[in-house]
């Protein structure tokens, strides 16, 4: 289930107020836990962060000079998704 929006606000004014509590709570502590520079934002349906170009310049693989997605946070019908994307610093 996506949830179509523009911002991080948007997002959570959209899911259902029973379960945006808890969301924010989750939100906070995953941003509030990652290096400084990760950006926020909404993509693939849900509230994401990514690596920006100025700390990784490598971008991601799959379209080179758009900025690493690193965790996605989502919630779902009966559900909170933390979706790590995966070891950015492979070789």
């Amino acid at each position: 289930m996506q949830i179509p929006a523009i911002s991080v606000d948007d997002y959570i004014s959209k899911i259902p107020e029973e379960r945006q509590e808890i969301f924010k709570k989750l939100f906070d502590t995953i941003d509030d836990n990652l290096p400084e520079g990760f950006k926020q934002g909404v993509s693939y349906g849900m509230v994401g962060w990514d690596v920006p170009l100025e700390i990784y310049p490598s971008g991601y693989h799959c379209t080179p000079g758009t900025p690493l997605p690193f965790m996605g946070l989502a919630s779902q019908k009966k559900l909170y998704c933390v979706i790590p994307y995966g070891n950015i610093f492979q070789a």
